[in-house]
């Protein structure tokens, strides 16, 4: 009730159940208020061209709730007769409660848990420090059908097949990149408390963990990053940053590891898929651009220098840089697989295309990747491809839903 009190007004009683409205932290609010801005220029733009307009439809019910939200806040409900709360939580969050009966004698045996094998998963990862290892998002629950729903980023030795949780200490994370001593890993952490996504070094030996890059990344989210080959700074892609202008709202930061300060570089673009070119004189990225609503956003595979400038190599998507000789993988047209110097000259076919291969990770020795394939029955599954050799070949998982491979 005291809770009531502080942080929600009532609003009615329909069916035994008073509805309140429970008002959003100033960090959260300044998030919904970046999505509608983003969703009013969408908007606006879709009216000048062939959208669909049931697609218009949608986008405007879910522009007006989130206006609702913003005035009134977001609905709490508790049932009068059992002092249940029965729905609660924040639109993509929600949470409710229906059917529920009191049992007043329940068969014991079904909480029974003694003749079942637990696996103790609280110590590290087996192998940790090697390049066995590797970073996925994951949903062990999920089967084919299902909706995607929350996937939690764990650890994968691809060679024992041992599985543990990334111990980010809070609800969700984001993989970034390994350390180079393979004994800390880099993520974005999410906080439910400002439903911003900070950058977390997390000690996988310890567990451990520190933020890093405050004040600059204590906003957006952080969702994309690379470490560089002197492990002297960590550059991180930070999202949702700019309520005025949504196409431009991506920033490029530098993290320097020793001090944990973080600095932009460049311009806010609408970039992703960061690496690092082999020799350390910047990044490769890609520069997304949104024409229209119903269409994917064009990209265009990019350099960046380590003052920020940027130049502009040529059209494809998922850009990844790899070493010994430093080249670039990018996904060209027909979702073929292409290279090209870090000048984006000399462009062939990788392989033979990889058709239905997506998100490449390259190996800390460069002379491997991860890839995910598309199309399998049981959804996404990882493969390893040895460059040199052409060689392809699947990696045992458990069941569930893969996803985001890293392994440097």
């Amino acid at each position: 009730m005291d809770y009531l009190a502080s942080k929600a007004s009532y609003e009615a009683i329909e069916n035994k159940v008073a509805l309140y409205r429970v008002s959003f932290s100033d960090d959260i609010k300044k998030q919904l208020e970046n999505t509608l801005s983003q969703m009013t220029l969408l908007l606006k733009n879709a009216t000048r061209e062939n959208i669909d307009p049931e697609l218009i439809r949608e986008s405007e019910k879910t522009k007006e709730m989130i206006e609702d939200m913003l005035q009134r806040g977001t609905p709490l409900k508790i049932n009068l007769e059992t002092g249940l709360v029965v729905q609660s939580g924040i639109v993509g969050k929600r949470a409710w409660v229906r059917d529920f009966q009191w049992h007043e004698n329940v068969d014991e045996s079904i909480f029974r848990v003694d003749d079942r094998r637990w696996v103790d998963h609280t110590d590290p990862i087996s192998g940790l420090g090697s390049t066995d290892i590797m970073m996925f998002k994951h949903s062990g629950v999920w089967r084919p059908g299902q909706q995607t729903g929350e996937l939690e980023t764990k650890l994968l030795n691809y060679k024992t097949g041992d599985i543990r949780r990334v111990p980010y200490r809070g609800a969700q994370c984001v993989p970034l990149c390994f350390s180079q001593d393979r004994k800390r890993v880099y993520v974005g952490g999410l906080n439910l408390e400002t439903a911003l996504i900070g950058l977390f070094e997390i000690n996988l030996e310890h567990l451990t963990q520190k933020q890093l890059g405050l004040p600059l990344l204590n906003r957006g989210y952080v969702l994309g990053g690379a470490l560089s080959l002197d492990e002297k700074h960590l550059a991180v892609i930070q999202c949702g940053i700019n309520n005025k202008y949504p196409s431009f709202s991506n920033q490029v930061v530098l993290v320097d590891l020793a001090s944990g300060e973080a600095k932009p570089l460049g311009k806010p673009l609408d970039g992703a898929f960061l690496s690092w070119i082999p020799d350390g004189s910047g990044l490769v990225l890609v520069s997304r651009e949104s024409k229209r609503l119903d269409q994917p956003p064009e990209g265009t595979v990019c350099r960046m220098d380590i003052q920020g400038n940027i130049t502009a190599l040529l059209k494809g998507n998922m850009p990844c840089a790899l070493s010994p000789k430093p080249f670039i993988l990018y996904e060209g047209d027909n979702r073929k697989w292409m290279t090209c110097d870090v000048d984006g000259k000399e462009i062939k076919p990788f392989m033979n295309g990889l058709n239905g291969f997506s998100f490449p990770s390259p190996s800390p020795d460069g002379k491997q990747l991860i890839m995910m394939q598309f199309g399998s029955a049981d959804g996404p599954v990882p493969h390893l491809i040895d460059i040199s050799s052409g060689k392809i070949t699947p990696i045992r998982v458990p069941p569930g839903l893969w996803a985001t491979p890293v392994w440097k």
